[in-house]
């Protein structure tokens, strides 16, 4: 059963690919005789008044990405029901090229094979378009030329022109899926949410490459080849509308300056703010093109899944407890559902409506789904204005207890967008595990390992059973994070069949403790259960909110929910725009509609498929929950916090579990004032584990991912290597 399963997989992702294919096969024809010719022939064929487009358009670049969406939520069923394949362990060291760090440094940064396919195919297929489609300039040299004509040089630029605008409605109707972080396409394809945003700069960029081109041009041409510059500020009501393209141009290089990386990492607000221009671009582009099916689909998915986000973020849920560690390092607790599912790498979208009633950022979970308890934690380290807002308002009701005024943090209140990331707990087809973290980098590894010494506990086979956690910090007090995870309290017996080493790092420069005879430092290490007691030993601040029976847990209501649910919403949204575009068509378009008329149903049509045909089975999804917790008479299920709904300051850790405070379960010599020697460490990684595929993941800077991945590749590509270093980056930077 579980063979035919995976059979049934395969088969509907292949065909997924080729329908994939499909849609580019398009823009392969359409610039050359022979296939303008077959799509012409389609054409004729399907002459669908009622959709009010070309056949050929919607065969190629609608039908597809229709096909995909639905049927990907089949294939994330059947891999669900599917047994996990044997484990990495019993197979031959063998390198996945798709992953593997192809080029380290570029000016796209570190790429893998998928990504330089990516770009390469994109390129190839915008390149081949314009190239192809300039073949007509022959023409013009043969032309003969009469009073009034524009220059040949004039002309040749306008087909530039034109053929820059076109070739840009490639990138631009791929660019919606990364950003749709519920998308069913990056969830088929199970692209991390780092490269997600990656494709989308990279699609974003050369699209505004291409406009800028195409609206340059168009300026030289009109200006100095037609000489009626005044045509660049016209809006015609049934040709190009030139204005609107030029706002929307304008609203595109303002998001593509605030989005660099030097501007994007020091002004996140203004980054954050100046990026919901996208409205206005997209507004105007349709404005000025009014020719919608080539990227209808895409648009559809991406405010399908906006709409997910808001009704999901519209319930404030209750946070259960909130503490800050001795590195300031925060860590909050919230309600879920027990019918909501999330994994060990899913990262959530947290909103603090008292810190900021726009902001979101994303932070991954600690916990694990195996916990056994309807409640989801993440850390969060206050490094930029928002987070360090957030440990102000923490530490301000620290304060107001201590004067005797009980204030409760951001009314102890959030919204949550989520779970979004990795579906297949890939970590899990290892025997071996090397775990790179640097600083708060430290959380998904924290959910990981909760999650393996859970299958241990519950003995299930095909489980990594070695595992290496190489942990750097600057400030000696990070380390305290490590103390939240109790692995005997999680696992009594896991050393029986789990070997964890642990090799933790401080990279600054402490004082040292201990001194030789002579006055000399006498080692550069010490223990790490007595450097955690020495420089850790200060007390938890923490707030306890509502008893997790009565708090208000997150909306099971969501993108990456319950397939058929979320399917069957994919599937009344296409339905119902195209039932609406076609009604418009047949009743109020025709050939003297103007071409803003035709732009404004467009969006109506958007807007109305999303939230009153999708929303409609949100609705009734919404009332199946309710339905169904009634018949049961609860929402949660099992409780860990405390049932008092009082604020609480507290010094002892052990009140939620924590071994903060006293003895650390984690065993080893903490290395002091350097960084690891990544070539050592991986020399002695590659000769333990001979013979295996190992799975190394790095959480933490673009220097030490950079530097990790330059390891793995080393030792996999090395000549009689006989172990493969599978290099997996879980970080998210913005």
């Amino acid at each position: 059963m579980a063979a035919s399963t995976r059979g049934a997989s395969l088969a509907l992702q292949v065909f997924l690919y080729l329908t994939c294919t499909w849609w580019y096969l398009f823009w392969i024809l359409l610039p050359t005789h022979s296939g303008k010719a077959w799509l012409n022939t389609i054409t004729s064929h399907t002459k669908w008044k009622f959709l009010g487009a070309r056949g050929s358009v919607i065969f190629f670049q609608t039908l597809p990405i229709c096909i995909i969406a639905l049927l990907t939520y089949i294939v994330l069923e059947l891999r669900k029901r599917s047994l996990r394949t044997q484990s990495g362990a019993s197979e031959k060291p063998k390198v996945n090229v798709w992953t593997l760090p192809i080029l380290l440094k570029s000016p796209l940064g570190m790429l893998t094979l998928a990504d330089v396919v990516f770009i390469f195919v994109n390129l190839f297929v915008v390149v081949f378009y314009f190239t192809k489609s300039m073949v007509d300039k022959r023409e013009i040299d043969e032309m003969i030329m009469f009073p009034g004509i524009p220059p040949k040089w004039a002309l040749k630029l306008e087909a530039a022109a034109k053929h820059f605008g076109i070739s840009a409605v490639i990138p631009f109707s791929l660019l919606w899926f990364p950003v749709s972080r519920g998308s069913p396409i990056l969830r088929l394809t199970g692209v991390p949410f780092e490269r997600a945003a990656k494709y989308h700069i990279w699609l974003g960029t050369l699209t505004l490459w291409l406009l800028a081109m195409h609206g340059t041009s168009y300026i030289v041409f009109f200006s100095f080849g037609l000489h009626q510059p005044k045509i660049l500020l016209h809006w015609y009501p049934h040709d190009v509308a030139v204005l609107p393209g030029w706002i929307a141009l304008g609203a595109g290089l303002l998001m593509f300056v605030t989005a660099l990386e030097r501007v994007r990492r020091k002004s996140f607000d203004i980054f954050f703010i100046v990026h919901h221009l996208y409205l206005v671009f997209l507004v105007f582009f349709v404005f000025h093109v009014a020719v919608v099916h080539f990227y209808v689909a895409p648009v559809l998915l991406f405010f399908l899944d906006r709409f997910f986000r808001m009704v999901q973020s519209r319930r404030k849920v209750d946070v259960l407890s909130a503490r800050i560690l001795p590195s300031g390092a925060m860590e909050l607790k919230f309600a879920k559902p027990s019918s909501l599912n999330y994994y060990s790498l899913s990262f959530l979208y947290v909103l603090f409506p008292s810190v900021s009633r726009f902001e979101w950022h994303p932070f991954s979970v600690a916990s694990s789904p195996m916990d056994d308890t309807n409640q989801i934690s993440i850390y969060i380290k206050p490094l930029g204005g928002y987070t360090k807002n957030l440990h102000s308002v923490l530490l301000n009701s620290n304060k107001s207890k201590e004067a005797g005024t009980l204030v409760c943090p951001f009314s102890f209140k959030l919204a949550l967008e989520g779970p979004y990331g990795d579906e297949s707990s890939f970590y899990l087809k290892y025997k071996s595990l090397v775990l790179v973290a640097g600083g708060i980098g430290i959380t998904p590894f924290l959910a990981i390992l909760r999650d393996i010494l859970h299958r241990h506990r519950r003995k299930q086979q095909d489980v990594p059973c070695n595992i290496q956690l190489i942990y750097c910090v600057r400030n000696p007090k990070e380390m305290s994070i490590l103390d939240t995870l109790n692995l005997h309290e999680l696992c009594p017996n896991y050393a029986d069949s789990l070997n964890i080493v642990f090799h933790p790092f401080v990279t600054s420069k402490i004082k040292p403790q201990n001194y030789d005879a002579d006055g000399r430092v006498e080692i550069n290490s010490a223990s790490y259960e007595d450097f955690s007691y020495v420089h850790m030993n200060e007390p938890v601040i923490e707030v306890l909110g509502k008893p997790v029976s009565e708090a208000e847990p997150m909306s099971v209501v969501h993108a990456t929910g319950q397939s058929r649910w979320v399917a069957s919403t994919v599937f009344a949204t296409m339905i119902g725009f195209f039932v609406l575009w076609g009604i418009f068509s047949v009743t109020v378009m025709d050939d003297s509609f103007p071409n803003y008329g035709i732009a404004l149903l467009f969006l109506a049509c958007v807007f109305l498929a999303v939230v009153v045909f999708g929303g409609g089975v949100m609705f009734l999804w919404s009332m199946s929950i309710k339905s169904l917790y009634k018949r049961h008479n609860k929402v949660i299920l099992k409780a860990s916090l405390p049932s008092s709904p009082a604020i609480e300051m507290t010094a002892n850790a052990q009140a939620t579990g924590s071994d903060t405070q006293g003895a650390s379960p984690w065993l080893g010599n903490i290395t002091l004032g350097r960084r690891p020697d990544w070539k050592d460490m991986f020399e002695q990684i590659a000769k333990q584990y001979a013979g295996q595929n190992v799975g190394v993941l790095v959480s933490g800077g673009s220097k030490m991912a950079e530097d990790v991945a330059r390891e793995c590749k080393q030792h996999s590509l090395a000549k009689n290597s006989n172990v493969v270093l599978h290099f997996h980056s879980v970080s998210f930077e913005l």
